[in-house]
């Protein structure tokens, strides 16, 4: 899960979501999207997946048993700039 400070948010679960601060959403059929006004993301699937603004994200326990396919991968792309991560989000989701 990435979460950028431009206002847009692209998440990934197992399949790519984008959501923006206005509440517009596309979800995917694996999981349950809900978007506050606070811009808190709370995403219910497999588990429950909580990401702000910052970028920030709170795995459960749940999610972690039942594992999570690029994981790891996902984990370092989250440590490299914002820029980047678009950058590779796009090409690897949108040709």
């Amino acid at each position: 899960m990435v979460a950028t400070v431009i206002g847009i948010m692209v998440a990934t679960i197992t399949r790519i979501m984008v959501v923006t601060v206005t509440g517009i959403m596309v979800v995917p059929v694996t999981g349950i999207m809900v978007v506050t006004v606070s811009r808190i993301m709370v995403i219910i699937a497999t588990g429950i997946m909580v990401v702000t603004v910052t970028g920030i994200v709170v795995v459960t326990v749940i999610m972690r048993r039942l594992g999570v396919r690029g994981w790891v991968w996902k984990r370092q792309t989250m440590m490299k700039p914002v820029g980047e991560r678009l950058i590779i989000y796009g090409h690897q989701n949108f040709g």
